[in-house]
């Protein structure tokens, strides 16, 4: 789904596995996009289509590390300001769990 991004670190690493033999067809995204130029002339459509895909994944993918990169900066933020001043004991620690499920192949 993520294969016509350009920007290599919004596409989520994928893997997959057969029972039994399979044949396996694959096209690059350079292929593609080259299909989608030389179709533009009669099926205008079609690159607009893959356009407004484009920009949609790429600004959901890049609005979700963003947060999960705030979310971390938090935590040890928060982690840091827990010790009390009397006895530089920890008061509490913050657990680092993150605040967004993991996504595979995004900005860490």
């Amino acid at each position: 789904e993520d294969f016509v991004l350009s920007d290599t670190s919004l596409i989520r690493p994928v893997s997959g596995f057969a029972l039994t033999y399979i044949e396996v067809f694959f096209l690059t995204r350079e292929a593609f996009m080259a299909v989608v130029e030389r179709r533009k002339v009669t099926c205008p459509q079609l690159a607009q289509i893959v356009r407004r895909y484009c920009v949609k994944i790429a600004v959901t993918r890049g609005i979700i590390a963003e947060a999960r990169r705030r979310a971390r900066s938090q935590v040890s933020q928060v982690s840091r300001y827990t010790m009390l001043s009397d006895n530089s004991k920890p008061l509490s620690r913050v657990s680092p769990s993150p605040i967004l499920p993991e996504v595979p192949g995004t900005i860490e």
